[in-house]
């Protein structure tokens, strides 16, 4: 995400980028899985990182949306 948001800086005029009002665009994380089993990977960025008990408060977090297509069905029209 870090990556995304240099480019958009980058790529932004500085007068633009400078502005009281600029922002950042949302970016929404989502993983494409299609393993055999279930998808047993912790979804919180923060319980990722060690000690975040500690810092709960201050540590960046996020979530992201699992599409784990193997658990979908093809549905025919006809």
């Amino acid at each position: 995400m870090v990556e995304i948001w240099r480019t958009v800086l980058k790529d932004t005029a500085s007068k633009e980028a400078e502005r009281k009002g600029f922002k950042l665009p949302v970016i929404v994380p989502c993983v494409l899985y299609n393993g055999n089993d279930n998808c047993t990977a912790v979804k919180s960025f923060r319980k990722t990182l060690e000690r975040h008990e500690e810092f709960y408060k201050y540590v960046l977090d996020f979530k992201y949306i699992l599409f784990d297509v193997k658990r979908y069905t093809m549905m025919r029209t006809c």
